[in-house]
């Protein structure tokens, strides 16, 4: 639960410094990046598991 609220509050504040910043595509390239990261991160602790059902 302390990383669901850690990763939204890091969140809230990479857009914060895009508003305040006026860099809107900088922040969303951050965010994009960290999505892009989860996503690979989930993948590769998925992957030996369905290796196994083939």
């Amino acid at each position: 639960m302390e990383y669901i609220r850690w990763t939204l509050r890091l969140l809230g504040d990479v857009f914060g410094m895009g508003v305040i910043n006026r860099s809107f595509a900088l922040a969303l390239a951050i965010l994009f990046l960290l999505g892009v990261g989860m996503v690979v991160a989930g993948a590769q602790a998925t992957a030996p598991f369905i290796y196994t059902l083939f």
